[in-house]
């Protein structure tokens, strides 16, 4: 799920420049929440959020 999430994050933030190491950490983060493959646009929209 982890690589799917990072995937996700990286194609709907690359505006913003963030580096490979806040998106894998974030990404770890939602790992952990998401359990089900239809609950990650949900999650990488919440990081918008914080």
């Amino acid at each position: 799920m982890f690589e799917i999430i990072l995937k996700t994050l990286k194609t709907k933030y690359a505006h913003l420049g963030l580096s490979e190491n806040i998106l894998k950490a974030k990404a770890k983060q939602l790992a952990k929440a998401v359990k089900e493959e239809a609950e990650i646009d949900e999650a990488v929209e919440s990081v918008q959020a914080d």
